[in-house]
């Protein structure tokens, strides 16, 4: 009876196991696709925004690098992506500065 249960514990685990991609590319593929659609339709400003998060999270892992070891090149990446940031936060600023 108990090797009854083992088995099919382990053969229901190597299942799910099994399904387990099949299902994520079945629910993540259609969220891709509706993504890129609502991506098709922002405005320049909202493309503008989403860059600078990503700038934001760049420094902060640039940050945790240049923690760890003191590197030139992560000190003048750290800078660059100073600059881009100040720069997408002028042309928001001009962007909202138009709308009103």
């Amino acid at each position: 009876m108990r090797r009854h249960i083992l088995i099919s514990v382990f053969t229901g685990s190597l299942a799910v196991g099994a399904a387990a991609p099949l299902l994520q590319h079945a629910i993540a593929a259609p969220r891709a696709d509706r993504l890129a659609k609502e991506e098709h339709h922002w405005t320049d400003a909202e493309r503008a925004r989403d860059a600078l998060d990503h700038l934001k999270k760049a420094h902060a892992q640039l940050d945790v690098i240049k923690h760890d070891r003191s590197d030139a090149n992560v000190n003048d990446a750290i800078k660059e992506i100073d600059k881009a940031s100040e720069h997408v936060d002028k042309f928001i600023a001009d962007v909202d500065k138009a709308k009103k």
